[in-house]
């Protein structure tokens, strides 16, 4: 019901279980959904996304960009998942980033002490 494939994206089919995408699912061009995926209703999965078997999207979750998620990883309800992250691990509800994927505030103190670290290899 109401959900939209994007160009060049591939939904594979389950042998034995199921592959679902819920009601008003978008996902953009070149995604890759592979066997026994469940996606929830109301998902955005834009532009070169892999999803590995048997990934479990939560309702109302965000994939960003070339996110890439492994197999058997389950992402909560109302997740947001930003551009180039990966996830190996279940993930949510939050907002993510990174590889791995890790809380987005995390990430951006992690980023900021790296910073700092080779600023302070330069000087000395």
């Amino acid at each position: 019901d109401d959900v939209e494939i994007g160009a060049n994206s591939c939904v594979d089919r389950s042998t034995l279980d199921t592959t679902y995408i819920g009601h008003r699912v978008k996902i953009d061009n070149l995604v890759q959904v592979a066997h026994n995926v469940t996606i929830g209703d109301d998902t955005v999965l834009c532009a070169q996304v892999g999803l590995s078997g048997s990934v479990t999207i939560g309702a109302g979750s965000v994939l960003a960009g070339k996110v890439g998620v492994a197999d058997h990883v389950t992402i909560a309800p109302g997740t947001t998942v930003v551009a180039m992250s990966g996830a190996s691990k279940d993930l949510g509800p939050g907002v993510f980033g990174g590889t791995p994927a890790t809380p987005l505030q995390e990430q951006f103190r992690m980023m900021a002490a790296l910073r700092s670290l080779a600023r302070r290899g330069r000087a000395g």
